[in-house]
């Protein structure tokens, strides 16, 4: 970026036209300079406090899972963070897989207590007993039919013979 002095400020402090030339010419080197010099120092400090932030994180991802598991040299934080998180989830999934086997061989090897099977077996005894009692439903189904039948034609016969007895 070029810098110049303007005619008001050189006459203002007697400058003369071959000083003012010398004048911008050193200006914008210095200024150009000391920018360079202060950017390079805020990228650093950007970057540290960047890498501060990141190592917090990492930080307390591993106390809260517990996890113990350096970073490598020169390893990037996102090849880092796969890895943990890698590391993490395989060691759930490992509990979740342990937890599942031992659910399925309780389940497999469960016997109840005896009381319940000692319910369970009156319970089936009371079943079987109802199930021999009504397993010939058609029959008795077909017997009630014939019985509520023979019912009606009864009372009517009783009614007649009721009748036919008080005739005059």
């Amino acid at each position: 970026m070029e810098y110049t002095i303007n005619e008001e400020f050189a006459k203002e402090n007697g400058l003369s036209t071959d000083q003012v030339a010398a004048l911008t010419g050193n200006v914008t080197e210095f200024h150009t300079n000391a920018l360079a010099n202060e950017k390079l120092a805020w990228d650093g400090k950007a970057n540290t406090d960047a890498e501060a932030i990141i190592n917090g994180a990492i930080s307390s991802t591993q106390k809260t899972f517990n996890v113990e598991l350096g970073r490598n040299e020169g390893e990037k934080h996102m090849d880092y963070l796969v890895r943990l998180n890698k590391t993490i989830l395989g060691d759930s999934q490992t509990n979740v897989n342990k937890l599942k086997a031992d659910y399925e061989e309780k389940l497999k090897n469960f016997d109840g207590s005896e009381s319940l099977k000692a319910d369970l077996d009156a319970a089936k005894e009371k079943l079987n007993g109802t199930l021999e009692k009504y397993a010939d439903y058609d029959t008795l189904k077909e017997r009630a039919g014939l019985v509520d039948g023979l019912t009606s034609e009864n009372s009517e016969l009783t009614k007649n013979v009721t009748f036919g007895a008080v005739k005059p």
